[in-house]
């Protein structure tokens, strides 16, 4: 008996607002070519989010689904909106689901919940704007995917059909080998790993008593953009920092791409995520700061962020510690500085981790299941 004949439906992807049109090219938003090509965009939702996903699906010998940039003399099966709600996003949502596209809108951010706490840069809370366009798109779109659990509970209050989608990792930057031991450097002080936007660099001021308290045995690595993003920051914040890094041990290095940022997870240490959970921006985000560095086998400290709480808990405690408060911080250094860790355990766990449940191959099958139910009802 013949096998029967699966036909590949099409899925188009509008990244950061970036939606191919002749407005947007003669804006210089968009190249020309985006008309014919899609319009791409260099941010993690472009590479990871869209970029990885996309490779694992298109290249599946029984591929269901062909994922690629929306071009707009394209029909589509369903379109992903992924951090995209402009006017213009807006409009073309509305058009194609009148056509019968389905409409999925993907975020990463938190704009359900009304913003409230302590916020350290203009921006780190959405603006008005941003929430009024999110609730349109939600209200147009047939699902919602989110990028961590705490958004799509946020999510859950305003739409029927929400799923966490997690940030995912490509396989070759999962250390399959054995895991290097101990995170001391040369001099003998503890590597410690940090890496994100550098505004982004006063969630260790959240910590910062316990960082003084251990400086003189401690070198702080920090991967980044350039240290000028620091001007974001508002000034009490900006100068609160400087003046802690000025007390710790560090360097700066640049950060190229995430293949390069590897091979500086691969060199070992310990990796922090200190976040201030005082405000409704910080919970939302996902576990792929983390995910990163425990994929090159890097054991993790960190605050006890909602996704970092699952991450812990899939590991089984083990590559990943929570640290609730500055007392476990504290704890947490000395049982590293008493050698209190085993090392294999707690690196082997973190790749562990990775692999079974961060992987892009298993996150890819999450988007097909979730496309599956999208495209039946």
């Amino acid at each position: 008996m013949s096998r029967a004949v699966v036909k590949t439906q099409r899925i188009g992807f509008i990244i950061d607002g970036h939606r191919p049109s002749v407005s947007a090219c003669l804006k210089r938003k968009c190249p020309p070519r985006g008309l014919l090509m899609g319009c791409p965009s260099g941010s993690a939702n472009g590479f990871m989010r869209f970029g990885w996903i996309a490779q694992e699906v298109n290249g599946a010998n029984d591929a269901r689904y062909c994922y690629e940039l929306f071009r707009p003399w394209r029909s589509y099966a369903a379109v992903f909106f992924l951090k995209s709600m402009g006017s213009d996003c807006l409009e073309l949502a509305g058009h194609i689901k009148r056509r019968g596209t389905r409409i999925v809108f993907d975020l990463n951010v938190d704009y359900f919940s009304w913003p409230q706490g302590r916020f350290f840069f203009d921006g780190m809370a959405p603006y008005a704007w941003q929430r009024r366009a999110a609730f349109k798109m939600a209200r147009i779109a047939d699902a919602i995917s989110c990028a961590s659990e705490h958004i799509a509970w946020s999510a859950s209050r305003y739409h029927r059909q929400v799923h966490w989608i997690s940030d995912n990792i490509r396989p070759e930057f999962i250390r399959h080998r054995e895991p290097h031991r101990q995170p001391f450097r040369d001099d003998g002080r503890l590597q410690l790993l940090w890496s994100g936007q550098a505004h982004k660099l006063f969630d260790l001021l959240s910590i910062g008593d316990v960082l003084r308290e251990n400086a003189p045995r401690i070198h702080l690595k920090i991967i980044t953009g350039s240290l000028s993003g620091l001007d974001m920051l508002y000034p009490h914040y900006r100068r609160k920092l400087i003046s802690l890094l000025a007390g710790l041990d560090h360097e700066v290095l640049p950060f190229r791409d995430i293949g390069a940022l590897h091979k500086i997870y691969q060199q070992g240490g310990i990796f922090l995520s200190p976040r201030f959970l005082d405000n409704t921006y910080n919970p939302g985000h996902s576990e792929w700061k983390i995910t990163l560095a425990m994929a090159a086998g890097n054991m993790v400290l960190c605050s006890e962020q909602p996704s970092y709480r699952t991450v812990y808990h899939r590991a089984g405690g083990i590559g990943i510690h929570l640290c609730r408060s500055n007392a476990d911080w504290r704890q947490a250094f000395e049982d590293i500085f008493s050698d209190r860790i085993h090392w294999r355990s707690e690196q082997a766990a973190a790749v562990k981790v990775v692999a079974k449940h961060y992987a892009t191959p298993v996150v890819a099958d999450l988007y097909t299941r979730m496309l599956d139910r999208i495209l039946e009802t």
